[in-house]
């Protein structure tokens, strides 16, 4: 009985001992998994506050867009940066309910940079023709002639390109005009 309870308390001792040494000998993979995976958590939020900050700068970039002549082929605005940023627009876009009418970017002789605190008059022809394409896309437009459109001003600011929407009333008679 005794030999019993020597070789009990031996395979005891002797799980016990491997136990310890293996913990101490053999590393833990979990505790680098659970380190790779704070990682990305962090990478994660980080890049989820940088999204978020970008769409509240966007949001609230400080860009006005006037409208002041809307002809089929000359399109003129005024556009005001109280930023401290130069911006440059590389491309006007006209949305209707999430549709893209036209899209039109600047001639190579144009320049639609305008300077960190200060205004610019730019003039731009949308091809194709914006109310025509609306008329045929809404047949309903003949009925009720005062439209809400989005214009979309890509822009680069700061090296980074920006999408700055502005909502528009507009008419449309035989050619798209502010209300």
């Amino acid at each position: 009985m005794e030999t019993i309870l020597v070789a009990f308390g031996s395979a005891i001792v002797g799980g016990l001992l491997t136990w310890y040494l293996q913990r101490w000998w053999i590393p833990d993979r979990s505790v680098e998994e659970i380190a790779a995976l704070r990682k990305q958590v962090a990478e994660f939020q980080n890049k989820l506050e940088t999204l978020e900050r970008e769409r509240s700068e966007t949001e609230h970039f400080p860009l006005e867009l006037r409208l002041e002549q809307t002809e089929q082929a000359n399109y003129v605005g005024t556009i005001k940066n109280d930023s401290d940023h130069e911006v440059k627009i590389e491309a006007i876009k006209i949305i209707r309910n999430g549709t893209e009418i036209c899209e039109t970017k600047p001639k190579p002789t144009d320049n639609w940079t305008i300077s960190p605190h200060s205004g610019r008059s730019i003039t731009w022809s949308p091809q194709p023709d914006p109310a025509g394409t609306l008329k045929l896309i809404e047949t309903s437009l003949a009925k009720s002639n005062v439209i809400m459109i989005d214009i979309v001003l890509v822009c680069r600011i700061d090296g980074r390109l920006r999408r700055i929407p502005f909502s528009k009333r507009v008419a449309i008679p035989t050619t798209l005009s502010t209300c």
